[in-house]
């Protein structure tokens, strides 16, 4: 049987607006808080969750194309992490023939340009 959802008012932290959250226990209102972040319509909170996504998908895409080389991967990881969270603006790095730069486009989404370098060097 499914527990009775308590109706609490919990603040938007983008929009500052009062909404009302069901839970289904009483929560510390830092944690109401966070749910009406997360499920209010405003602008600053349909960014937020479009910003989680691209990097949810970011980190998936990095997941499968790094699953053998794990230093390569967490470097990634930290990339996506830190061009989400404006620290830096870019990250590359070199991994063979291929050199991978992690940005965030001008709509807010991260962004992962893989280039391939084959040099034909011939030295007599």
């Amino acid at each position: 049987m499914a527990k009775e959802k308590i109706a609490r008012k919990g603040e938007c932290k983008y929009c500052h607006g009062m909404r009302i959250v069901n839970v289904e226990e009483d929560l510390p209102q830092e944690e109401l808080d966070r749910i009406a972040s997360e499920e209010c319509d405003c602008t600053g909170a349909k960014f937020a969750r479009k910003k989680e996504e691209s990097k949810r998908f970011a980190f998936e895409y990095v997941e499968g194309v790094f699953e053998s080389n794990p230093e390569a991967l967490a470097l990634m990881r930290a990339a996506i992490i830190a061009v989400s969270e404006d620290a830096i603006k870019r990250a590359s790095m070199k991994v063979g023939k291929n050199t991978y730069t992690v940005s965030v486009n001008n709509d807010g989404e991260i962004r992962i340009q893989n280039v391939y370098k084959d040099e034909d060097v011939q030295e007599f």
